[in-house]
């Protein structure tokens, strides 16, 4: 029971911060392509 109770919260823990840091890599890069895209738009249209 105890070991079981040890991992399944490891298992918590573990799932939490890969969740956590994969929500932070998406959402950096979602904005980042948002940036960029913009960019490239503005810069399209200024050479335009």
């Amino acid at each position: 029971m105890t070991t079981r109770h040890v991992i399944a919260f490891a298992a918590m823990v573990v799932m939490a911060l890969v969740f956590g840091l994969w929500a932070r890599s998406a959402f950096r890069r979602s904005r980042a392509d948002r940036e960029m895209r913009k960019g490239k738009r503005r810069k399209r249209k200024n050479e335009r």
